[in-house]
């Protein structure tokens, strides 16, 4: 499930660089706020996915940059939908990840 989840949140983190050109013409934000706001996002991301492996921590990390996605939603609306998609990935692993890694372990 670590895996996973490090993955997932790797994948997001490339996202939010993505979304910073994004906020910069469609939001049209300033450069000075959007490029630390997008980089905030990525280093948040980033640093849950390591602590992943490290238990509880990381997912409680992850879920805190899953709120950040969505939140995003206020700077440029389309975000809502993208945080959106990558909180139900998220929901959908910390439901069903514990018994994929039990069912394994047998």
């Amino acid at each position: 499930m670590a895996r996973v989840a490090a993955a997932l949140l790797t994948l997001e983190a490339l996202v939010f660089v993505l979304a910073i050109p994004v906020m910069i013409s469609v939001a049209d934000l300033r450069p000075a706020v959007a490029v630390p706001l997008g980089l905030g996002a990525v280093a948040a991301a980033l640093v849950a996915a390591g602590l992943c492996r490290r238990g509880r921590i990381g997912y409680i990390a992850g879920s805190v940059v899953q709120v950040l996605a969505v939140a995003g939603g206020f700077i440029v609306p389309a975000i809502f939908a993208i945080g959106g998609i990558f909180a139900v990935l998220w929901i959908v692993l910390m439901r069903i990840g514990p018994g994929v890694d039990a069912a394994s372990a047998d």
